[in-house]
């Protein structure tokens, strides 16, 4: 069971980044598309109102606390507690986001509101009105980086890369776009459809991890189609199955570690930025917002989308 399959699941794609854009134009994305964009594209004499390291920093702060609120786990699994994942989302503040259709002011705002947002409703990826993106300037087909970019405001990208492509908006049931789906749906392993989790509780049957309440520490043992509970380790201890032919437990390795063995291993720590990973079991990891892109933990950087 890996963990960056589950921390998409948890959050409906929640990659931790935060970006902005000080050249008339840009966006952000904390979680699910939250945007913390640059001065309006379509308005040079718009006032810009709060710095972009304002923005940046209120929007991180605002979805780290809610994530705390909502799924202690989620937070734990992805970053290991709420100090770090306010740290690394500064990390993923970038500027000169191309083509997007938001503002700083508007990131300040998106942060402001999301006290009042019900937890169910933030661990699909709805963050509320006051955080929808706008249409942006970018057709469907055209490389990007994030939904406020694209005038379909859906940025497809797989879970593996920090760029994709502008997209039609997907639906329940549609199938997969470049291995992602529109908020709300996750991508469906066993399907390659969208669909919407569900909070299936210890017992319940699944067919993917969007079958299971991964937000609160219940995940779909994929052998047996059953969820089963979650739970966390820190660096150094024990994780994996508690059984390797019938398990009822599986331990993950908090801030994105790496378990040695399916069962009886330990963890180890995610790779630094910059250091080698791998995408797949061995590990090491990355801690969001970098992504294991060419066998090396990489920032979101807009300029390598094209």
């Amino acid at each position: 069971m890996r963990t960056a399959a589950l921390l998409v699941l948890v959050l409906s794609g929640c990659s931790g980044t935060v970006a902005v854009s000080d050249a008339g134009s840009g966006d952000a994305s904390v979680g699910a598309d939250v945007v913390v964009p640059g001065p309006d594209a379509n308005n040079v004499d718009a006032p810009i109102g709060p710095s972009l390291s304002e923005a940046c920093a209120a929007l991180g702060d605002a979805v780290c606390s809610k994530l705390s609120q909502c799924s202690s786990f989620g937070l734990q699994l992805a970053y290991g507690d709420e100090a770090t994942c306010k740290a690394r989302s500064a990390k993923g503040c970038v500027v000169d986001y191309p083509s997007s259709s938001l503002t700083p002011s508007r990131a300040t705002a998106c942060a402001a509101s999301l006290g009042a947002v019900e937890c169910s409703k933030f661990l699909l990826g709805d963050l509320g009105d006051a955080c929808n993106p706008a249409p942006g300037l970018l057709d469907n087909g055209a490389a990007c980086i994030d939904g406020p970019q694209c005038k379909s405001t859906f940025c497809a990208k797989p879970l593996s890369d920090h760029c994709g492509m502008c997209a039609a908006p997907t639906s329940e049931g549609d199938a997969c776009v470049n291995q992602a789906c529109s908020r709300g749906t996750a991508c469906s392993d066993a399907t390659k459809k969208c669909a919407k989790p569900t909070s299936g509780k210890v017992g319940a049957s699944c067919n993917g991890q969007e079958d299971c309440d991964l937000a609160h520490g219940v995940g779909c043992n994929t052998f047996s189609k059953k969820c089963i509970a979650l739970a966390l380790a820190s660096n150094g201890k024990t994780c994996g199955a508690d059984n390797l032919v019938a398990p009822t437990k599986f331990t993950l390795c908090e801030a994105a570690g790496t378990c040695s063995a399916i069962t009886n291993g330990t963890c180890s720590a995610a790779a630094a930025d910059g250091a080698s990973c791998t995408a797949g079991a061995s590990g090491p990891y990355c801690l969001g917002p970098s992504k294991c892109i060419s066998s090396k933990c990489t920032l979101p950087d807009p300029s390598t989308c094209k």
